[in-house]
Parts: structure tokens; C-alpha cells; sequence
């Protein structure tokens, strides 16, 4: 009785529809990053030496003839006589040289070899406003000794209405004082 309501299954041969492994999409970071940098390096405008390669080759001999032109005097006179179709400006030819792209050096370059780089001077504040909170002891910023103060001013919207808080550090407790302006004279009382 029982094997009459059990059915035998039998695999006589492998049906070719069905895959043996499935397949998933599975998104990596790096791999979308990797995508998506090839394709952005197909993007943009490409670099001219390769049209200009004539005038290039021009430049470089002026700059290192007995002449000794400069960039600018030997792009200036190929562009006066009309001597190639393709040119570059004289900043895009200092942009070159400094990348190394052609064969002239910064030492070829009489003058740009005696420019002085300036570096950016860091300028100091032209008053001091007082003590930077940096410089206040560690234990104020530890918060263990009651008795500091932080104050802060509050300027309202089109300079109406200034306010004062003062916040003590430990307890956190912190009081508002409404004041008519901005000058010591009035925060003072």
C-alpha cells in the first residue's frame, strides 16, 4: 500500500535548460569607481602637442638657436608670419616646458631661470583682540572646578537687538542679558 503512494523519481539524462549555476549582480565600490574613472578619462579636451607638433618643434629650435628667443618671442614670430596652421598660446608653452612635455628646460629659458618664486606671506592679524581660548589652563576644559565662565555675544538680525550669555563650564548653567549695543561701556553694566 505504502509504495503505491510513494513515487519513484528516476534521472535518466541532465535537461540541457536547466543552468547548473545561477548567476548574480553584485555591486563592488571599487569596480564602479574603476568604471566610472576609465570613463571619465575619455572626457575632456586633449592635449594639443600632437597637432602642434610642428610648431613645437619650431619653438625648441628658436629657444635653443645662438638666437636664444624666448617662448614667447619665438611663439610671437610663427604667429606673425603665418608659419603653421596649429599654435598654442605662450602660457600654454610654459605650461609644457614645466611639465617636461617638450624638449626645452626651465635652464634654457633665460629669464625664467632668474624669476624668484615670492612665497604667500602670512599675514598677521592687525590687532589683537584679546587672549585665544587656547590658551586658557587644562583644568577649565576638564570641567572639574566650578567658577569658569564662557561668554559669548549675540548680534540680531540688521544689528536689532544684542545679547550676552555666559555659560559657567561645570554646572552648565547659562544666564542671557539683553543689551542695547555692542559697546563695552553698556556690556560692562
Amino acid at each position: 500500500v505504502l509504495s503505491n503512494n510513494v513515487k519513484e523519481i528516476k534521472t535518466t539524462k541532465k535537461d540541457a535548460n536547466i543552468p547548473i549555476y545561477q548567476t548574480e549582480l553584485v555591486y563592488f565600490a571599487d569596480v564602479g569607481q574603476r568604471v566610472y574613472n576609465k570613463n571619465r578619462s575619455h572626457c575632456g579636451r586633449k592635449c594639443k602637442i600632437i597637432e602642434c607638433r610642428d610648431f613645437l618643434n619650431y619653438v625648441e629650435q628658436q629657444v635653443k638657436s645662438d638666437k636664444l628667443w624666448s617662448l614667447d618671442a619665438a611663439a610671437g614670430n610663427a604667429k606673425r608670419l603665418n608659419l603653421f596652421e596649429q599654435t598654442v598660446t605662450t602660457q600654454t608653452l610654459y605650461n609644457w616646458v614645466d611639465l617636461g612635455l617638450c624638449n626645452v628646460k626651465n635652464i634654457d629659458l633665460l629669464k625664467k631661470a632668474g624669476w624668484k618664486t615670492h612665497p604667500k606671506k602670512v599675514r598677521e592679524h592687525k590687532k589683537c583682540l584679546g587672549r585665544s581660548i587656547d590658551e586658557r589652563p587644562s583644568i577649565v576644559d576638564s570641567r572639574l572646578e566650578f567658577g569658569h565662565w564662557e561668554g559669548d555675544g549675540i548680534v540680531g538680525k540688521d544689528h536689532k537687538g544684542h545679547w550676552i550669555t555666559l555659560i559657567e563650564r561645570k554646572t552648565r548653567m547659562g544666564f542671557v542679558f539683553n543689551v542695547e549695543d555692542k559697546q563695552s561701556i553698556r556690556i560692562v553694566e
